[in-house]
């Protein structure tokens, strides 16, 4: 059985340029037959640890979600964008815990300004949730992330120099 997938989402996109704002929201679900999965059986005829990797198309995901963005342009020359998304997975489980390799909730807030002298400067601020990644034996997770950059640039023809500051926090 192959894998296969059944995607469904509604958005919602709007403009509001008196209010200087664009919001884009959609929700979504996807349902997903047959993943693709690997698991460790016993093998007596394997001399190195009596097990081999079986790979089966014996998993199933239901992954539903919502994400927003809201776009914030105060001025020409100034714009601040706000993302969210959160996201539940519900799988099978089988051998690969599907249900916890993505972020429930991930946020960003990208702002950017061209200042005098031609320069041109952002701030973005980065968080996620924790995950586990597959394949992952411990339960361990990677640990949730946040993150701050800044990054200040002056373009000239032909292309631009930066002063980049990453991981802040």
């Amino acid at each position: 059985m192959p894998e296969t997938i059944v995607s469904q989402e509604m958005g919602y996109l709007g403009n509001f340029p008196a209010a200087h704002l664009a919001l884009d929201i959609k929700i979504f679900q996807d349902e997903i037959k047959g993943l693709i999965s690997a698991g460790q059986v016993s093998y007596a005829a394997d001399n190195v640890d009596g097990k081999t990797r079986q790979f089966l198309n014996g998993d199933n995901a239901t992954i539903r979600g919502a994400e927003t963005q809201i776009k914030y342009t105060p001025q020409k020359n100034t714009q601040v964008i706000l993302s969210y998304a959160y996201t539940d997975i519900n799988s099978s489980n089988y051998w690969i815990r599907y249900s916890t390799t993505a972020p429930a909730n991930s946020l960003s807030l990208l702002a950017m300004q061209n200042l005098p002298g031609n320069l041109r400067g952002s701030l973005g601020y980065y968080q996620t949730d924790k995950v586990y990644y597959i394949g992952m034996v411990t339960k361990e997770s990677a640990g949730a992330m946040k993150r701050l950059d800044l990054r200040l640039a002056r373009p000239f023809r032909g292309g631009e120099i930066a002063v980049v500051a990453q991981n802040v926090l």
